[in-house]
């Protein structure tokens, strides 16, 4: 059939575990309670006129505004592009300065620079060009 209960202390331990099962159950049934309530409040929160408002003024702020959220990204990408450009001519900045430096302290690197980028020649030279 079953175990014989002999001792006490078997007793206390089912009353025990009996008590725990019913703690649990109260605690289950008092979730339950709040998820209720609170499901009816969020069900009567969405159906009022202040729910109503905050999403017009949302509409109105993400689509209407002089700050709308598409001209905001068009923003965004415009402060990208802009970046991009400054640091293009931040390097480009830098490397006419290193040429600077080298033609300001190198008389055969100015000669060469200026046979190169403007065609002069000394005056028993002749220059041929050609593409």
């Amino acid at each position: 059939m079953g175990r014989v209960l002999t001792n006490n202390m078997d007793w206390i331990r089912i009353v025990d575990l009996w008590k725990s099962i019913a703690a649990a159950i109260q605690f289950n049934l008092r979730l339950l309670y709040l998820e209720f309530f609170t499901m009816k409040y969020i069900i009567n929160f969405f159906k009022s006129k202040y729910l109503i408002a905050l999403a017009a003024f949302c509409g109105w702020l993400f689509f209407y505004d002089k700050n709308d959220v598409p001209s905001q990204i068009g923003r965004r990408q415009e402060l990208q592009q802009l970046n991009a450009r400054v640091k293009y001519y931040k390097e480009q900045i830098k490397l006419t300065g290193d040429e600077l430096n080298s033609l300001q302290s190198d008389p055969a690197a100015l000669e060469k620079y200026a046979r190169e980028k403007y065609f002069m020649k000394r005056d028993n030279e002749e220059v041929f060009i050609i593409e």
